[in-house]
This record gives structure tokens, sequence and C-alpha cells, in this order.
């Protein structure tokens, strides 16, 4: 199974996907605020994964947190 999460809106922010077993990867948007993340799963490696969005500053302030999407395999 594989995730993307495609994020606009949001210049110099890092963007994250976690599972319940942490972070499964990070990429950064550009200036313009464009950004994506791919991340493949294997086998029932998640149940869920989620994707938050921060601002790169001294004190990372959350700018974007999704809801868990629920993974099944069909």
């Amino acid at each position: 199974m594989t995730v993307t999460a495609r994020v606009s809106g949001a210049p110099d922010a890092s963007v994250a996907l976690v599972t319940e077993g942490g972070c499964m990867g990070r990429a950064k948007t550009d200036a313009s605020g464009d950004g994506e993340l791919t991340w493949t799963s294997f086998g029932g490696q998640a149940r869920f994964a989620r994707v938050e969005v921060r601002r790169r500053a001294r004190s990372q302030s959350m700018v974007s947190l999704s809801n868990p999407v629920w993974l099944q395999s069909l």
C-alpha cells in the first residue's frame, strides 16, 4: 500500500508521515509552499497514517494535522 501526502500553501514547512510506529518519512515544502511525501507500507506494517505539517522555525509550530487514515488491505 502506498500513501502520498501533497501539501500546498505552506512555504518552508516540514511534512511528516506518522504511523503507530513513529515517523515514517519527512519532506520539506519549497518557498512557494508545495511539497510531496510518499511512503510504501509492506505486509500490514501500519494500521493508520496521519500527516503533520509544521513551520521550520526555532519552535516548530503546527500548521496542519490530519486525522488518522485507517489502512486496510482489500
